[in-house]
């Protein structure tokens, strides 16, 4: 004979079911160990050490997003080895990218005042 089952428990059971989904989700967003973020400086280092090992932040600014920073970059005496940038939370753009339209087209968007001269390289962030 089959079971009538209330719709109580069906509630019941569907509501938990819910409660440890969004645990579960929740639990893989914070995945990183607590709930504050990278510092932006710290990020945009990171981002260019896998770029380029040998570059070293010289100067950056926050962009017109939320986490978007523009900025330049190098070889400390070495000005031709000086790169601009616009560093994404997921991404990093340099002027040395082969999608320099791109590019061109987030300077303009993020910063467009900004990048307008190369510092020397001295001091930094």
């Amino acid at each position: 004979m089959a079971r009538r089952i209330s719709a109580n428990r069906i509630i019941t059971v569907l509501g938990g079911a819910v409660l440890v989904l969004g645990a579960v989700v929740l639990w893989r967003v914070v995945d990183t160990g607590s709930f504050s973020r990278e510092p932006v400086v710290e990020r945009v280092r990171g981002q260019l050490q896998d770029y380029d090992p040998a570059l070293s932040l010289f100067d950056m600014t926050d962009g017109k997003t939320p986490g978007v920073v523009c900025g330049h970059a190098g070889v400390p005496g070495d000005r031709e080895a000086t790169v601009t940038f616009v560093a994404r939370p997921n991404r990093l753009m340099t002027s040395a990218d082969p999608l320099s339209s791109e590019f061109r087209d987030q300077i303009a968007r993020e910063c467009p005042d900004y990048l307008t001269a190369v510092p020397t390289g001295r001091g930094g962030r």
